[in-house]
């Protein structure tokens, strides 16, 4: 028998509980793609066994990992089998490792010259076995947490895959319920209100975890939910954030695919969903007023999250109660009106061509009390006439807002039209500015 000793500290990572090294000693099972077994050897212990290459001795240098460039293993920092061990030893639990033609037990020993216990390796020649069996002192309930972290021995149902990601129906709950889970690899990385659980598969998702085998943070996890919502097409993914997005506002608490935003770049399989689950006669919530109006119409007035409202290209409620406001020309104004409209736009007109808009060959006008300022329909710019005399700076500035509409097609209250108006000021600034930039 051979005797080394690891200067590992026994206190090293020692916010890992008993629950975590088996973990670790189960996803180095797993790794080898070959089959697991978990039993139970007597009243104390269990084993886990696998088929794979085996271990050597030197497997347990920390940092050394033959899993960095695996894309297909949660196995990254060198630390899982070393670590693991560790953990059971510092809690006194007896572990024992075969492998190969060698047993390895796992102890901590005094070290004088550094005056402190160390991770210590019995090593012993045996007789060769294939694969690894791994003998560890556990409770049942200690190996059943560890195996529930595991895509493997957790209850998911399939719904769809791809090379990159799997998503899952959550186990034990309704999809009301929200509780799901982000697996990377197989393996759970944290918990989360969710309608759907996640796996994400390959390099991206070992960038989600840290050594201790948890998330990141939960901006990394909104932006891998959000990547693998804006490549899905499967029905039920698509009719599921529709359903329940519709109803986002009345949930006390916010589910993460209602917050993340969606880039889906066909959006046919999302539009096809809206007209099975509403109807034809539909469209996206604008203000109260307006929705009401939309109703009163026979549509469908959809309230929307952000990031899935976006890829939709249906009207908004206030575009299509306009649908029944009597529109006049302006020849139907008072003259006094028709000069200031004039005015204005000819001021709104140096913007347009600056910002490279789409220009504007007629105004119409209504009369609403509203509190709209103006409106776009059918490829139409209508102004209301109860705003005729604010000052001409902000009747320009509605002209150019409506023009914005028009050329971009973003509604109002999304960040898409948002983004076209802080593009619009922009290119003025730098037009009217256009000796400092180029200065600088």
């Amino acid at each position: 028998m051979s005797q080394h000793r690891l200067t590992i500290e026994s206190q090293y990572c020692k916010n890992w509980k008993v629950t975590d090294a088996i973990r670790e000693l189960i996803q180095n099972a797993l790794d080898t793609k070959t089959e697991v077994t978990i039993d139970r050897y007597d009243s104390t212990r269990f084993t886990i066994a696998d088929q794979g290459r085996g271990i050597d001795l030197s497997d347990f240098l920390v940092g050394r990992s033959s899993k960095s460039d695996d894309p297909n293993v949660i196995g990254q920092f060198g630390e899982g089998l070393s670590v693991g061990t560790l953990v059971l030893a510092r809690n006194g639990r007896k572990i024992t490792i075969r492998s190969k033609d060698k047993i390895y037990e796992i102890t901590f020993s005094f070290d004088q010259e550094w005056n402190t216990q160390l991770l210590t390796i019995d090593m012993e020649q045996t007789d060769l076995i294939k694969g690894t069996l791994v003998t560890i002192e556990a409770s049942i309930s200690e190996i059943e947490a560890a195996k529930s972290l595991f895509l493997k021995y957790d209850h998911h149902e399939l719904i769809c895959r791809n090379t990159n990601y799997e998503i899952l129906r959550n186990s034990d709950s309704t999809i009301e319920d929200g509780c799901g889970k982000v697996y990377v690899n197989g393996l759970c990385v944290t918990s989360l209100r969710s309608l759907f659980s996640y796996n994400i598969l390959g390099a991206s998702g070992k960038k989600l975890v840290n050594r201790d085998r948890n998330a990141i943070n939960y901006i990394c996890v909104k932006e891998a939910i959000a990547e693998v919502l804006s490549k899905t097409e499967h029905p039920f993914v698509i009719n599921t954030l529709l359903a329940t997005g519709s109803t986002y506002r009345k949930n006390t608490k916010q589910l993460i695919e209602h917050e993340v935003t969606i880039y889906a770049t066909d959006c046919d399989p999302w539009m096809e969903a809206v007209k099975e689950l509403f109807g034809e006669k539909v469209c996206k919530s604008y203000d109260s007023r307006s929705d009401q109006n939309a109703k009163d119409l026979g549509y469908t007035v959809l309230d929307l999250p952000y990031g899935i409202s976006r890829l939709l290209d249906i009207e908004n409620s206030m575009d299509v109660a306009c649908v029944d406001r009597e529109l006049i020309d302006m020849d139907d104004l008072e003259p006094d009106q028709i000069v200031r409209v004039k005015k204005a736009w000819r001021m709104a007109d140096k913007v347009i061509k600056i910002a490279n808009l789409d220009p504007i060959e007629d105004i119409k006008f209504y009369d609403d009390d509203d509190g709209t300022q103006g409106i776009v329909h059918d490829g139409i710019i209508a102004l209301n006439q109860r705003h005729l005399y604010d000052a001409l700076h902000i009747l320009a500035g509605t002209i150019i807002h409506e023009v914005v509409h028009l050329t971009s097609g973003n509604s109002d209250n999304t960040r898409a039209f948002e983004n076209d108006l802080t593009n619009v000021i922009s290119e003025f600034v730098h037009h009217t500015n256009k000796k400092i930039c180029d200065s600088d």
